[in-house]
């Protein structure tokens, strides 16, 4: 009987013993059969069994009825190898079912073949059990507990070790995750995968850890989505966890290296993101510095802080926008191409009036055209943004945007011959600063209003241009002159040729011999010559750009035409060429250096007739210093003064040089001085003596007695004279800026006084010269000096006939009182109320002034006064008296 038959049958009995309805019985079938088969585990999810799934031992299956309860009909427990046999299964329709509870761990039945089972009297059935773990998506497991085993199903984002570990990012429909400790299958990118592991955590991500890794084929590579650098730190509250992203248009920020990865902040405006290049990644790290900017994508890592740091999984992950390269990536770049790069450099671009500079790192040297901006100067580093382009057939830079960073000084210039500059080397050394040295001048040209000079060292012509606008002197560049030349490469544009261009005059040196200042002192004119020695003034001491140079042997003038600002005490070499000026050589056109710093000697006592001569010519240039001297003159020379002086050997002229800034107020005739200076040749044969500052002279003025500055035989008119006493009369009382200074029995009127505030009965000390003013002598123009207070100011009682007399002029200025001086008349007149008065030996005239402010309503005829005031000369032998103020006038 077939099985089909027999099932037939078996209803139609099984239906007649039913005592009720529904009710299932066998009791009047006693046959049974046999169910065998076996239980797997499906390790790699595939739904098949294949030889890397486990046979499960110890897995109870068995038979419920399928109709009915759940209870076991029949059982058995899988075997050793995962086989199970249940015997003696009582014939009818049967579901095949797994204790679910002896699977453990959070495996479950994936499929049984077959499911619904009907026993046949004496048959053997075979059933197929596979047991897996469940699949879900990959962001779905954040729903289950830490621990439990599951699979997932997607698409490969990285290839497995990518970052030098185990780890790989598996994208889905729901997302992405990350799975940990990854072995099993190699795994490319866009690979469709399955993979097993257990649920985990880290930090606020879920992720799997333990992963074992089926490769299904070629997969769909989701695109990367594109987010902002702000959303990506923070993976946008975890919706981007582990999922490939792309950022646009973000600038480097920062750069670090940590445990051997290099990490780099970018900002696409929006904010910060970390960015991690993987060491096991051949990045170049050197184009990845700020400001740098980019296009990325990659996988979102959470860091262990909570946030999230961005891995590109290659080179390929990365765009650079606008690269940070070397000038030798600069040149091997394509015309159109914008880097970033960073160089010294070797001039000043406004220098050649072209706008274009030469910058140069530790590869090559590049020329930068069209530069503005910042004020540059060679020796500065620079970033600079540009445009790879080429000129003259070589590559350049253009379209710059122009950082300075620091000045750090260029290096050496490269040593070169003729013929290596003529053809840079093959281009290798285009715009490189080169030194070309003993190379002489073959022939010159103008070319495009520049000097162009062809020069060989002997391997080969070159041309120099000296570039107009540097304003070099051609005047040496004679055929047969021998240069060394220092300038940078510039291609011509034609038959692969190139011109050094020097910079400034100290780039270009004559060769000549070094010699002593002696030897250069016997040199005849038009000899170029270097030489070295010391300094005696600064550069700037007499405006003219005139060095006094000095060594063991002499001291030479030299007119610096180029170099830096040179100080006394500079050790500097000179080159330049012999002249003669005033009959004295002097070095001409002189190029400066200064390479060190010593001390100026003492200066060399010489008396004044002497230094007039300069010894013969001996001390031409040099520093001395003449003692005592006398100033018998002062003149003015243009906007220079003149002092004649002598100290007893005869006159000698010093010339006060403007530039120099000296204070001139004290060299007046009568003055003595001490002063160190310069030896200067005249073209009248003499020398002058020129001081390098007011430090170098000191001034006495004699200190005379009153008596004596008024004496007509020791004061002469014109001499400086310094006086003290006791000021009678202040600097406003009659309106005419003069002080009555008193002395004993001698006074002197002090005119023409700046404006100075002091007081009757101040002591002071007045220096001025003597001049003649109504036939007296005073003291015209005075600087006045306040030393204290006196309390002997007592006016001399005198009769009003000898005060109108002055006394033969021996009380001319004095402080004097009259009494009994009864008023015969009065008179007003321009300078105030005259009085005639008399005491009863003759008359004598009083003069009110207006600007003392003194009340003359009492001052009438017949009033008899008592009055003290200072004697000032009307001419012709007669004085007058003259009140202070109104103390000074008592009416009786």
């Amino acid at each position: 009987m077939n099985r089909t038959k027999f099932a037939r049958a078996l209803g139609v009995i099984l239906i007649a013993s039913c005592d009720n309805a529904g009710q299932e019985s066998i009791l009047d079938i006693t046959s049974t059969g046999t169910v065998v088969g076996g239980v797997f585990f499906d390790v790699d999810g595939s739904g098949s069994r294949d030889s890397s799934d486990l046979n499960l031992p110890g897995i109870r299956v068995g038979l419920v009825f399928a109709r009915g309860n759940q209870e076991f009909a029949a059982s058995a427990v899988t075997r050793g190898d995962g086989t199970f046999q249940v015997n003696d299964v009582p014939v009818g329709s049967y579901t095949f079912v797994v204790d679910s509870s002896t699977l453990g761990d959070t495996a479950q039945v994936a499929r049984i073949d077959t499911s619904a089972v009907d026993v046949l009297p004496n048959d053997t059935v075979a059933v197929q059990v596979i047991v897996s773990f469940p699949t879900f998506g990959g962001t779905n497991i954040s729903q289950l507990p830490t621990g439990t085993r599951v699979f997932i199903q997607g698409v490969a984002l990285n290839q497995v070790q990518a970052f030098g570990d185990t780890t790989l990012h598996v994208a889905d429909t729901s997302g992405a995750i990350r799975v940990a400790d990854v072995r099993g299958d190699p795994v490319a990118t866009g690979d469709s995968v399955r993979v097993s592991g257990t649920v985990a955590t880290r930090g606020t991500e879920f992720l799997l850890r333990n992963g074992r890794v089926t490769r299904l084929g070629i997969g769909n590579l989701p695109a990367a989505d594109s987010i902002s650098t702000s959303v990506a730190a923070l993976a946008d509250s975890s919706r981007f966890n582990s999922a490939l992203v792309r950022i646009a248009g973000a600038t480097v920020t920062d750069t670090a290296t940590v445990d051997g990865n290099f990490v780099v902040g970018i900002d696409d405006g929006t904010g910060r993101l970390t960015m991690i290049l993987d060491e096991a990644i051949s990045f170049n790290r050197i184009n990845f510095r700020p400001p740098a900017e980019l296009n990325v994508s990659g996988l979102l890592v959470q860091s262990n802080d909570g946030s999230r740091q961005l891995k590109p999984r290659s080179v390929s992950d990365v765009d650079l926008r606008v690269p940070f390269v070397t000038v030798d990536g600069v040149r091997a770049g394509t015309p159109g191409d914008t880097v970033l790069v960073i160089g010294v450099t070797a001039n000043d671009p406004t220098i050649f009036g072209d706008s274009t500079l030469h910058l140069s790192d530790a590869t090559r040297a590049i020329r930068v055209t069209d530069v503005s901006g910042p004020a540059i100067v060679t020796g500065d580093s620079l970033l600079i943004r540009g445009v790879v382009a080429a000129r003259a057939g070589q590559p350049v830079l253009r379209a710059v945007a122009v950082t300075n960073l620091a000045s750090v000084g260029f290096r050496d210039p490269v040593d070169a011959s003729s013929s290596q500059g003529a053809s840079a080397g093959n281009g290798a050394i285009d715009a490189v600063l080169v030194l070309v040295e003993n190379a002489v001048v073959q022939d010159t040209a103008t070319s495009g209003g520049d000097f162009v000079v062809t020069v060989d060292d002997g391997s080969g012509d070159l041309k120099v241009r000296l570039d107009a606008d540097v304003g070099l002197s051609n005047s040496d560049f004679v055929p047969g002159a021998q240069f060394d030349l220092t300038g940078l490469l510039v291609p011509t544009g034609s038959n692969n040729e190139w011109e050094l261009k020097p910079r400034s005059a100290a780039d270009v040196s004559l060769g000549v011999a070094f010699v002593t200042i002696a030897q250069a002192r016997l040199r005849p004119p038009g000899d170029s010559i270097s030489m070295a020695g010391i300094a005696l003034n600064d550069r700037a001491t007499f405006g003219d750009n005139t060095i006094h140079v000095a060594d063991s042997s002499g001291t030479i003038i030299t007119t610096v035409s180029s170099g830096p600002t040179v100080f006394v005490g500079d050790s500097v070499r000179v080159r330049g060429i012999v002249n003669r000026v005033n009959g004295q050589p002097v070095i001409a056109n002189g190029s400066v250096e200064v390479i060190g710093n010593s001390s100026v000697g003492p200066a060399v006592l010489q008396p004044t007739a002497l230094a007039r001569t300069a010894d013969g010519g001996r001390l031409d240039g040099a520093l001395v210093r003449v003692d005592s001297a006398a100033i018998s003159a002062r003149t003015q020379s243009g906007p220079d003064v003149l002092l004649t002086v002598s100290d007893g050997s005869g006159t000698l002229t010093i010339r006060l040089d403007v530039s120099a800034n000296i204070d001139v107020t004290e060299f007046v005739a009568g003055a003595v001085v001490d002063v160190v200076g310069l030896l200067v040749a005249t073209n009248s044969g003499t020398w002058e003596l020129k001081p390098r500052a007011t430090s170098d002279l000191t001034v006495r003025i004699p200190v005379v007695t009153i008596t004596e500055a008024k004496d007509s035989v020791t004061s002469l008119v014109g001499t400086t004279v310094t006086i003290v006493g006791t000021v009678a009369s202040e600097w406003a009382t009659f309106g005419d800026s003069t002080i009555h200074i008193v002395s004993g029995t001698s006074a002197i009127r002090a005119v023409m006084t700046p404006q100075v505030f002091v007081l009757v009965r101040d002591s002071v000390r007045a220096t001025g010269v003597v001049g003649l003013l109504n036939g007296q002598r005073v003291l015209q123009s005075p600087a006045i000096f306040i030393a204290g207070t006196s309390n002997f100011l007592v006016p001399a009682a005198v009769s009003t006939a000898s005060v109108a007399s002055g006394f033969g002029g021996r009380r001319d200025a004095q402080l004097v009182s009259i009494a009994g001086a009864v008023v015969s008349a009065t008179s007003a007149t321009a300078e105030g109320l005259e009085l005639t008065v008399s005491d009863g030996s003759g008359d004598l005239v009083i003069l009110v002034d207006t600007d003392t402010g003194i009340d003359t309503t009492g001052l009438v005829v017949a009033a008899d006064l008592d009055v003290v005031g200072v004697l000032v000369p009307v001419g012709g032998n007669v004085w007058r008296l003259q009140p202070r103020s109104d103390s000074d006038i008592v009416i009786n």
